[in-house]
């Protein structure tokens, strides 16, 4: 009696997990906010279906976007069919070989053959076989190389340990990221539900896998042998992943449940929704049509992208490098220049006597009268010529002697001093602080004086003549 009534309890479970699946609903598949920093929009992928996973048809405009529980008054600004956009799909086929018969497999042959011309020719596929392991028959190729590979499928042996979660985590491997925004990845499985483990956290970890990569998976259930009791497992997938779960109850059934599915990807709405301040914090969406409220897709915020300077490259730093070392060396060449001349300008003139008809200052060549004379023999000189007076006068920028000379001249205020007595001449009160030159040679005592004799003071080259 106990075993009776355990084997009701079973069968009602399993008969229960299609009919709980083919109720209506409201699939939200996915929601693009990557335009909301920009444009202030956001787009979702979502499907209603009916009984046993048909289509139900609803008009964009009874869509609202609901934001963390509050719902938009707009409708969508932009609508359209998955089919009629230009965004790729990557899908992965995932179909049991072993426990079929030859009638079965053809039968799932013609379901997969008519998925795959129904579905938008963009689509890249990727095929999966399995029955004690997986393999890949083909790798996101084009529509007629997946005809080809549906065509070349074979039934296998019967096996006791079906790979069935290794060939789904395969497909699910085999879908690439999406690398641009709207793009669609999913999972088709034609399966038994049978796994070498029966453990159901086998499945459930695989289904949060799927939706955590946005691929959800779509189970289309066949037993040949009616055991329905696993069907469970790929109900479990299907919830999780946000796919639909499909079964067949007959082999003859199997085309058209894919059919079905192919429908549902077409015919998938792409909606626009226009949010205004609704970007930078995390959300939680969902849809509403009419009766039907979808399931919660949580989406983290989104700011502005910072505009990246682009780097140049070695190239382009080894020409900068390049240009501005030679900048640097001309600039340095000009410096060393420019000092180069200001200190020949500086440099006092060799001491030496000039030859007396060189016009070594302005008026040099008048004659000079009697007694001894001091010429200017260079530019600090205001006074050119002037004549030394009988007894002591002093030279500097602050003389007894009739000399005037520049104030920026390299001269203390008393530098030296003159002392004329009858026809000698004398270079007296030297300043030892000072430096005075007779002829070139630094002198710091009193010194004799004659005619052509060359003092430099400082800065200030003077001449000594004597006229008459």
């Amino acid at each position: 009696m106990l075993n009776r009534f355990a084997a009701v309890l079973i069968a009602s479970l399993c008969l229960a997990a299609p009919a709980h699946a083919s109720k209506p609903r409201l699939s939200l598949e996915q929601v693009d906010t990557t335009r909301c920093p920009a444009r202030q929009e956001v787009s979702v992928h979502a499907v209603g279906l009916e009984f046993e996973g048909t289509l139900r048809p609803s008009s964009p405009g009874r869509y609202r976007l609901i934001i963390d529980g509050k719902p938009l008054a707009q409708r969508p600004s932009r609508a359209s069919s998955f089919a009629k956009t230009a965004l790729p799909l990557d899908l992965a086929l995932v179909v049991q070989v072993s426990g079929l018969s030859d009638g079965d497999l053809t039968s799932v042959r013609a379901g997969l053959s008519q998925l795959v011309r129904l579905i938008p020719r963009r689509s890249r596929i990727t095929i999966i076989a399995y029955d004690w392991q997986a393999r890949r028959l083909l790798a996101r190729g084009g529509r007629e190389a997946a005809l080809s590979s549906i065509a070349a499928l074979e039934t296998a042996s019967i096996v006791v340990d079906p790979a069935l979660v290794e060939a789904l985590t395969a497909g699910l491997r085999a879908l690439p990221p999406r690398a641009v925004p709207g793009a669609r990845g999913l999972i088709v499985v034609c399966s038994d539900g049978i796994n070498r483990s029966p453990k159901r956290d086998l499945f459930r970890a695989l289904g949060s896998k799927a939706r955590a990569r946005m691929a959800p998976i779509y189970p289309v259930a066949y037993s040949a042998i009616d055991e329905r009791g696993p069907l469970l497992n790929l109900g479990e997938i299907a919830k999780r992943s946000r796919g639909t779960f499909r079964w067949a109850s007959t082999s003859a059934s199997v085309v058209g449940e894919l059919v079905n599915l192919a429908r549902e990807i077409n015919e998938q709405q792409v909606l626009t929704f226009d949010v205004p301040g609704r970007c930078a914090r995390r959300q939680r969406f969902q849809l509403r049509s009419d009766a039907l409220l979808s399931g919660v897709v949580v989406v983290e915020g989104r700011r502005p992208a910072r505009r990246k300077t682009a780097r140049p490259g070695w190239f382009t730093l080894g020409v900068a490098g390049f240009i501005a070392g030679v900048v640097v060396l001309l600039a340095g060449l000009l410096l060393l220049t420019r000092w180069g001349l200001r200190g020949s300008q500086q440099r006092p003139p060799r001491p030496g006597p000039p030859a007396l008809d060189a016009p070594v200052e302005r008026g040099a060549d008048q004659p000079l009268g009697e007694g001894y004379w001091l010429v200017g023999a260079g530019p600090r000189v205001l006074r050119l010529r002037f004549k030394i007076p009988a007894g002591r006068c002093r030279l500097g920028t602050d003389p007894d002697c009739q000399v005037r000379l520049d104030p920026g001249a390299e001269v203390a205020p008393r530098h030296a001093a003159l002392k004329l007595a009858g026809d000698r001449l004398t270079l007296v009160e030297i300043d030892p602080a000072h430096p005075v030159q007779v002829n070139g040679r630094n002198v710091d005592a009193p010194t004799r004086l004659a005619d052509g004799d060359m003092l430099l003071l400082g800065s200030v080259p003077l001449l000594v003549r004597r006229g008459g």
